[in-house]
């Protein structure tokens, strides 16, 4: 948006979108770390966002929501009951929410009307030992592989930081290891 024509910029931030441009720094100071943001601000960037997706289709993607600050998480739980109305994805990925979360985003988003919840279950033990052949060139016992998925939950993050330490200390992917 920095970048654009000041035609366009006038267009995307027209009538209720106007306040946006505040909030966003381009038309003076961004607003103050920890400041609020009152209704007036959600709903402009609001109608940023229609003006936006009122051009084609419109994606707004975040990952690792759980570590949005509190003005992000308050925009993201605003928009999402409204994305329906719009040309407009909002996919939002996330951990489960944490006790010092000032928001819990993901319980405001599942709320929405529209929204779909997806949890991926772990890896099967057989993912499981495919996964680890690959990282430690030998396949491991089905000891070993239930060992792993206990640690693990069958994350697959968990599990290749588990082979890779595994593969450092050359601890066998069998019973005694």
């Amino acid at each position: 948006l920095t970048g654009a024509p000041p035609e366009r910029r006038e267009q995307l931030f027209a009538d209720a979108a106007a306040p946006a441009a505040t909030a966003l720094g381009l038309d003076g100071p961004m607003l103050e770390p920890g400041s609020d943001l009152g209704f007036p601000v959600l709903h402009a960037l609001y109608w940023l966002v229609a003006n936006l997706a009122a051009e084609g289709p419109l994606a707004i993607v975040v990952d690792d929501a759980q570590w949005a600050d509190t003005r992000s998480a308050r925009f993201l739980a605003y928009l999402a009951p409204r994305a329906a109305e719009l040309s407009l994805l909002l996919l939002v990925a996330s951990r489960p929410a944490t006790p010092e979360a000032d928001i819990d985003l993901v319980s405001q988003i599942e709320q929405g009307a529209q929204a779909t919840v997806l949890r991926p279950a772990g890896l099967s033990e057989r993912a499981i030992a495919e996964l680890l052949t690959t990282r430690l060139d030998v396949p491991p016992d089905d000891a070993f592989v239930a060992a792993c998925r206990q640690a693990t939950g069958g994350n697959p993050f968990l599990l290749r930081e588990l082979a890779a330490g595994v593969r450092a200390d050359g601890i066998p992917p069998d019973a005694t290891g």
